[in-house]
Formats: C-alpha cells, structure tokens, sequence
C-alpha cells in the first residue's frame, strides 16, 4: 500500500515467505544464503515534507524467522539548499541474529580446521546478535552547462539490509565527479558531454579496495542518436589469498585494469531501433585470481512490424585470454517476439540460448570445456485495466554440455496468474 496525504507520504509492505534467503555482504563481494525457515517480511516508508526544499523521512524493514532476525531503521533528509544545489544524506542501523549454523554450508570439510572458512562463513558466524550501522551523504550542484558532485557512502562490518539484499559491508567510499555541457540548434548534433568521476575505496581497517578514474565523452544527435565513449583506470584487490583471514593488505593481489568502451544507438525510423555496446581491455579472471584481455560485443535490434507485431534480437559475445591464451569464449543470444492483438492481450515468445567454450589448459582446475543452455517461453496476457490481469504461459529449458553431446530437455513448466483490483 501507498499514499500521499497533504505533506504526507507513506508506503507499507509485508510478505510471508516459505524459505528465507538473503545476501551475506562483504568487502569484495556477497553470497546468496538460505535456510528452510518460513520468515515474516515487512517494509515501512515515511515522508514528511516541511517545505517544497525540506523533507525528512524514515524506512523500516523487519525479517524475522526462527533462529533469525534482521531489523533495520533509517533517517534521511533532502535539502534543496538553492535552485541548483541539492543536499541528501541517510543514517542507518541494523540489528542482526544468524542461525547458529548456518555458516557452515559456506566451508570446505564442514568448517573442521581455520583454513576451511571463506568470507562469507567468516561473516556468518556470530554466537550472538550484533548491530551494524552506515551512512550515505551526497552533494550535487546542476547547472545547465555543467555540474559537479561529492558522495560520501559507509557501511560498517556488521550492517546487514537483507530485506533490500544489501552487497557490500565493510566497505568504505567517497565519489567526486562532474561535467560540462555543450549545445547547439544548427547542427545534426544537439548535446556533448564530458564527465568524469574519482572514487576510492577503503574497508574499517583502511585498506585499499579500489581506487578508479573514469572519463566520458558523449553525444546526442539526430534521429535519437548517442554515442559514448570511456576510458577507464582502476586498482582493484583480487580474490584473498587466505580466504579465511579477512585482511587484504599482504592477503591479496592489487590488480591494475584499464579499459575502453563504445556504445550508440538510434531509432532511423518508428520502426528501426539499433544500439551496441563493446568494451575491452584488462579484466581480472577471478576464477584463476589473475589479470587477463577482455572484449565484449553486445548489438541490438528492435524491429516494429506495423502497430501488431515486434521482434527484438540482442546477442551478447565476450571471450577472456590470459596469459596470450583463450580463457573462455561465451555466446548468448536473446529473441523475443510479440503480437499486441489489441490494448487488452498479447502472446509472447522469448528464446534465450548460450553458449560456453572453456580452455581446460589455461585453468587451474577443472572445468566443463563446452556447455550451452536454450530457454523457451509463451506467454498470453489479458488485462482488464492496469492493475486487473490475467496471464498464462508455457516454459521449458534444455542443457548440454561435455557428456550430453546435444540439447537435452531439464524442466518444462505451465504456469498461470491472476491479479483483480476494485478501482473507484
């Protein structure tokens, strides 16, 4: 539920689940945990503006399942302290209760020596409950030609969001960035834009994380025409060499990866849309835990055939060389096509299909050296008005890989929904 009244906003949220699932955060990354608990989910949201410049606000969400609970609440304000110059910031605090042993489906032979954890087990296991705070603070200053920013986010070791599946813990950030803006009404180009942006990122005990510099170049022209290009330079920490010791400093490789990118798109024609995206340069094989060439092709087509009918074609392509080897090479396309048969229904078919070649030799361990997946959905929708539908569908997926020498058949599925809303 959602409203407004006056100078009031609010929203409420509450769902009971079978299963509880959540993300434990870290540092350098998060792992997805679950435990066959039925758990209570439920989300509050409170605004109150003062002024068309100040507002101030509370969030509130609660998880709580046997064994374990998760309790947040936050405060943030917004303060439009001019015209071009804007004020945010949030303070939170979480108080979190694990399942005793819920982190040791994270180690490696069931957790009987130190060497077994990872950090994800490292996190888990807490004997008692424990609280966690963070704190989010942004500056930003619009003008029409150009504009500048500062943000400011922290998240200590114990802060835990499980409802809004929050990643990252222990992790410190400042971001200062900003751009200038160029117009014109007399050539086929209407906007350039350079950006750019510093970040730097620290965990409690100061050590480095991440440290990048990104500048972009971009354009919009005619025909809803843009392209962009990036450049991009980062030190980035790898994978810990003792996942069992939190520390990074002498635990861990500081990889250096500069890239490049390109993307554009534009609509020649209500019926023609293309867009492609490719970035390339260095890119951590975190597998392997080293630093290998990245090249990544993503082209896109949308094709409107008259009022009824559209087909859309995305392809994904990216390969990995380390070491002036082929790491992987991975291929996935995505068709879709739909019939509007009028306001009220269409019918939709999807097709996804992937596919993976790995190098055995260039791992350190091993691998499927070929695997490919093909994922097939139909879809019927009805819909009364907006909030009133009825849908009805067909799905079913295939796998193959180095024993199945062809597209075998894994799951199919039939699946309806129905939704009704009174609406005055």
């Amino acid at each position: 539920m959602t409203g407004r009244i006056d100078q009031h906003t609010f929203g409420f949220f509450v769902a009971n689940d079978e299963s509880t699932t959540f993300l434990v955060p870290g540092n350098l990354g998060s792992s997805i945990a679950n435990f066959e608990q039925e758990s209570l989910n439920l989300a509050l949201r409170y605004r109150y503006d003062l002024s068309e410049q100040l507002s101030i606000g509370w969030t509130g969400t609660l998880r709580d399942a046997e064994g374990y609970y998760n309790y947040v609440n936050a405060i943030d304000a917004k303060y439009q302290l001019t015209v071009n110059d804007t004020f945010r910031a949030q303070i939170i605090r979480s108080d979190t209760q694990y399942p005793i042993d819920l982190y040791s489906d994270f180690c490696d032979n069931n957790c009987e020596q130190d060497t077994d954890y990872s950090e994800t087990a490292l996190r888990l296991k807490k004997a008692d409950a424990f609280s966690g705070r963070a704190h989010r603070v942004s500056y930003t200053h619009e003008e029409r030609n150009w504009n500048v920013f500062v943000n400011h986010n922290s998240s200590g070791s114990g802060i835990r969001t499980d409802l809004g599946f929050g990643s990252l813990a222990d992790r410190y950030q400042l971001v200062v960035g900003g751009g200038y803006n160029w117009f014109s009404e007399n050539t086929w180009w209407n906007k350039v834009r350079l950006s750019g942006d510093w970040d730097i990122s620290h965990n409690d005990n100061n050590e480095l994380i991440e440290k990048e510099s990104e500048v972009n170049l971009s354009m919009n022209g005619r025909f809803q025409s843009f392209f962009e290009i990036s450049v991009l330079t980062q030190d980035k920490v790898g994978l810990r060499d003792d996942p069992s010791i939190l520390s990074i400093t002498n635990n861990s490789t500081l990889f250096t990866e500069q890239q490049g990118s390109f993307y554009f798109k534009v609509r020649p024609s209500p019926s023609w849309y293309f867009s492609t995206f490719i970035r390339f340069g260095d890119h951590i094989d975190y597998d392997n835990n080293r630093l290998g060439k990245q090249r990544l092709v993503r082209p896109s087509i949308n094709w409107n055939l008259g009022k009824s009918l559209q087909f859309k074609l995305r392809h994904t392509y990216q390969n990995l060389d380390v070491d002036n080897l082929p790491l992987f090479t991975a291929n996935l396309s995505d068709f879709r096509a739909t019939y509007q048969f009028n306001q009220r229904q269409f019918l939709r078919l999807i097709l996804v299909y992937s596919d993976i070649e790995r190098n055995q030799k260039n791992y350190t361990f091993n691998v499927e050296v070929n695997s490919a997946g093909l994922s097939t959905q139909l879809l019927y929708l009805y819909k009364l008005n907006p909030l009133t539908k009825f849908f009805v569908g067909y799905s079913d997926s295939a796998y193959q890989d180095d024993v199945l020498t062809s597209l075998t058949k894994s799951g199919r599925s039939v699946f309806m929904k129905f939704s009704y809303a009174w609406l005055n």
